[in-house]
């Protein structure tokens, strides 16, 4: 049953992210259909997540 329980925890660890990643896609969207200057503003605190040491770990062999 350890199997099962592995599973289980890269299913939620998976869902999460890909929710965040929506989450700020369509934040990002949002901003656009505002204005492309409110975009730009925010791009920076949108790709944050994706920019962090704790993102870009599982990625990089050192």
């Amino acid at each position: 049953m350890h199997a099962g329980r592995v599973v289980r925890s890269v299913r939620l660890v998976t869902g999460l992210v890909l929710t965040v990643f929506v989450a700020g896609h369509l934040a990002n969207l949002a901003l656009g259909i505002h204005s492309l200057a409110a975009m730009e503003v925010w791009r920076a605190h949108l790709m944050d997540p994706w920019r962090s040491a704790s993102a870009r770990r599982p990625w990089c062999a050192t």
